[in-house]
């Protein structure tokens, strides 16, 4: 009876060791399942299906939109353009004598004589010799054919011109205006002002457009600003001039001066107001008058 008690109480303490060491077992092999199933789920992606989240960081970090446009370098700032100074228009070489501008009542100038019995404002007699000195050094000879002119002369020469259109079977206002392009009305002439030269040369003394073909006005036109003096009415300026082209007509203002209406293309009028209203076009009677060949302006 004692025996077999004691088989019985050894067959279930086999039976719970063999359940413990069971138990064990599962426990043991679950436990490397769930390991083993974390470092496969570690591995997975590592050939691009890897979730984004999971990726590691780029050594760029992205920058938003408003950075981005923010760390665009900025385009360096455009110094304002210089201004330019106005003109001093009281200055006594850059006196505008023309049909809007007559000359003042008490105008005075002192002349002085530099060729022939030819008179010039005696502070411009000096650069116009050393024009024609250069000039000759150069091989090109100059003349001056007319120089400072007294109103009272003006008036003389711009009645006959008038009388001249008459006669041709122009009416008498017709006359006038036309003459007007051709020799300004008395007290309206830059000749007035003993600043203003008419130059040719011995071998073309013919006052028109035929002088512009001559040397002495190709080294005019090229040198003329470097002595102070400008071409007074050019070609393409007739309409704000209101005068016909003179490839002969000069006009001291000062080496500064003519330099800069040269380097701009521009006429004395322009230069000295740059913004001009009520332009007036170049009529018929201004290409007719162009061709006369006598002492104009």
């Amino acid at each position: 009876m004692a025996n077999r008690s004691k088989n019985k109480m050894e067959g279930k303490y086999v039976a719970r060791r063999f359940f413990l060491i069971f138990l064990l077992i599962l426990l043991i092999g679950g436990g490397c399942t769930y390991v083993g199933y974390q470092i496969a789920s570690s591995n997975i992606g590592d050939d691009g299906d890897r979730d984004a989240s999971s990726q590691p960081e780029s050594d760029a970090t992205p920058v938003s939109s408003s950075e981005e446009a923010s760390s665009e370098p900025e385009p360096e700032s455009q110094a304002d353009e210089p201004v330019a100074e106005p003109v001093d228009k009281s200055e006594w070489n850059l006196l505008l004598v023309n049909k809007q501008n007559m000359l003042p009542d008490d105008f005075m100038v002192e002349l002085e004589k530099v060729v022939d019995d030819f008179r010039v404002d005696k502070r411009i007699k000096d650069p116009l010799l050393r024009l024609f000195a250069a000039a000759k050094e150069d091989g090109i000879v100059l003349m001056v054919c007319s120089a400072y002119r007294a109103p009272e002369y003006q008036e003389q020469l711009f009645s006959n011109k008038k009388t001249e259109l008459m006669a041709g079977g122009m009416g008498e206002q017709d006359a006038i205006a036309a003459t007007a392009t051709i020799i300004t009305y008395p007290g309206t002439s830059e000749h007035h002002t003993g600043l203003a030269v008419d130059i040719v040369t011995p071998s073309y003394q013919n006052l028109d457009d035929g002088f512009e073909k001559t040397p002495a006005f190709e080294w005019l036109d090229a040198h003329a600003a470097e002595y102070g003096f400008i071409l007074r009415y050019p070609k393409d300026k007739q309409d704000i001039t209101e005068i016909i082209y003179e490839p002969w007509h000069y006009r001291y203002v000062g080496i500064d001066h003519a330099l800069a209406i040269k380097e701009k293309g521009q006429c004395l009028e322009e230069y000295l107001n740059p913004v001009l209203d009520d332009l007036t076009e170049p009529d018929e009677s201004e290409e007719e008058a162009s061709g006369q060949e006598e002492e104009t302006e």
